[in-house]
């Protein structure tokens, strides 16, 4: 069984920073499978539009599976890179690819679901200004609000999601500025799961049939997690809320450098 597993960075990263990410996932998978990491959405590409990023995502993904015939296909994404290999696995669905490659993992850290409309002022102000249509996407202020079109019931985008095994999302408790909790674990914030304490840098599952009982106050990020509970997600949470930026610190501190995070999302590469 050949393994195609991609890594995707997000806003204003590049390749080379989930390079030790690719050497510990590469440490513990099967000999029989590839780690590649995207190098199709470097820093300034990282602002034209998950669509434009999605894009270039799935052409990779192509190429890569024309080099070489892969059985199995996951793929990883941090922050932004989530929605594009959301996007990506969209256009996979909609030339019925994985009829031919088994889609095992779709994992997403950090990750802008529901855009960021309830992100820190100063954030939300930063990505209308400068980061083009990116920016004007995650805020869901673009023409098409390509976030909401993503979610839509029975569209490419969440049949192709659906089709892979696991679903996972990871997402910081407390502190994230640039993803708060509720659109990176695409839930509302659970009141009796913040009162609880908790071992810092443990992770916790959430189970939304037991905690989320509340609705998301903004009407179109609550429209978009209702759609995406279409998808039976795994949803998990970190508190991280001693680094300086928690954002940044569920990829470095969570995968990179303790691989708190990898030895969880290990299982759903290898299962």
């Amino acid at each position: 069984m050949n393994h195609l597993i991609i890594l995707q960075n997000g806003l204003n990263g590049y390749a080379q920073m989930m390079n030790s990410l690719k050497l510990l996932i590469s440490e513990q998978v099967h000999e029989n499978t590839n780690v590649v990491i995207s190098d199709v959405n470097d820093l300034i590409k990282t602002w034209d539009g998950v669509s434009k990023g999605g894009l270039r995502l799935y052409n990779l993904v192509k190429q890569l599976c024309s080099d070489k015939p892969y059985n199995q296909i996951s793929f990883i994404g941090h922050s932004l890179g989530g929605l594009y290999i959301r996007y990506c696995i969209g256009l996979l669905e909609k030339e019925q690819f994985f009829d031919q490659i088994q889609p095992q993992a779709a994992i997403t850290i950090a990750t802008p679901h529901l855009g960021i409309r309830s992100a820190h002022w100063a954030v939300k102000d930063i990505a209308y200004y400068l980061l083009n249509s990116t920016g004007k996407q995650l805020l869901i202020e673009d023409d098409d609000q390509l976030l909401v079109q993503m979610s839509h019931k029975n569209d490419i985008f969440i049949t192709g999601l659906d089709r892979f095994k696991w679903k996972i999302t990871y997402g910081n408790l407390y502190s994230d500025l640039q993803v708060p909790f509720e659109t990176a674990c695409i839930c509302p914030p659970i009141t009796d799961l913040t009162a609880k304490s908790f071992e810092k840098c443990q992770i916790y599952e959430i189970n939304t049939s037991v905690h989320c009982i509340e609705h998301i106050e903004d009407q179109i990020m609550e429209e978009i997690k209702c759609n995406l509970d279409q998808v039976e997600w795994i949803r998990k949470t970190i508190d991280l809320s001693d680094y300086h930026i928690p954002h940044s610190a569920i990829a470095n501190k969570g995968l990179t450098t303790q691989t708190l995070i990898l030895n969880d999302l290990i299982k759903y590469l290898t299962n």
